[in-house]
């Protein structure tokens, strides 16, 4: 927070199944409390790109990701054609679970955290937070 100007990145167009670990902990929970074990995939069902994180996340500081974050080819995956995206309908069906905490929800969690961090610390930036008052 407040230690570089510019994120550099690969290959924004780039897809992940993204999802929060208290949902998955919760997930293997009610795995162990079935009489029969059996396998399960886990995940969001749910594809976001990079570029849809970088934007959400500057948003939830209220930054314009396009005025700070920089194309790095040499961060760029050779094999990055495919997405990996969960199907958890088992999980859903024979457990009752599914994601509780959205992308979204996550990235604001972070920003929060990191906020209330940076403020204790005594190094807010008005560069990183234009808007905060300190």
């Amino acid at each position: 927070m407040g230690l570089a100007d510019t994120l550099e990145m690969g290959n924004l167009d780039a897809k992940r199944d993204w999802g929060f670990a208290r949902d998955y902990v919760e997930a293997m929970w009610l795995m162990l409390q079935i009489d029969e074990p059996k396998e399960y995939v886990i995940g969001t069902g749910k594809l976001d790109s990079f570029g849809d994180l970088v934007s959400t996340a500057f948003e939830c500081v209220g930054l314009d990701w396009q005025h700070h974050v920089a194309s790095n080819t040499n961060l760029l995956r050779l094999d990055e054609h495919f997405h990996l995206i969960a199907n958890p309908s088992k999980a859903k069906t024979n457990l009752g679970w599914e994601t509780q905490v959205s992308l979204e929800e996550i990235l604001d969690k972070m920003a929060t955290v990191a906020k209330r961090c940076d403020r204790s610390s005594h190094k807010l930036s008005a560069r990183i937070y234009p808007t905060q008052q300190r």
